[in-house]
C-alpha cells in the first residue's frame, strides 16, 4: 500500500497516472475488504483513508472532464 495524495498532488498528475492510481486504490480496498472479512485487518481506519483519496481523485478527474467539456462548447 502506498501514501495517501491530497488533491494538490493530484491535480499536477496526469489522467493516465490517476487512472492508473485509481485502479491501485480499488485494489488495495478489495485486499482490505477480504482482510476485513477474515479477522486479518490491522489498520482499519486505512479503509476509510483509501476510500476518502479515491472520492477525490474521481472528484479531480470529473473536474477536468467538465473543463474540458466546456471548453469544447
Amino acid at each position: 500500500m502506498s501514501a495517501v495524495y491530497d488533491a494538490k498532488k493530484l491535480r499536477t498528475m496526469t489522467d493516465e497516472e490517476l487512472q492508473l492510481r485509481a485502479a491501485e486504490i480499488l485494489r488495495d480496498l478489495f485486499t482490505m475488504r477480504i482482510q476485513g472479512v477474515a479477522k486479518q485487518l490491522m489498520q482499519p481506519h486505512l479503509v476509510r483513508n483509501k476510500r476518502r483519496e479515491y472520492a477525490r481523485l474521481l472528484t479531480v478527474l470529473k473536474q477536468r472532464r467538465q473543463a474540458a467539456a466546456g471548453e469544447k462548447a
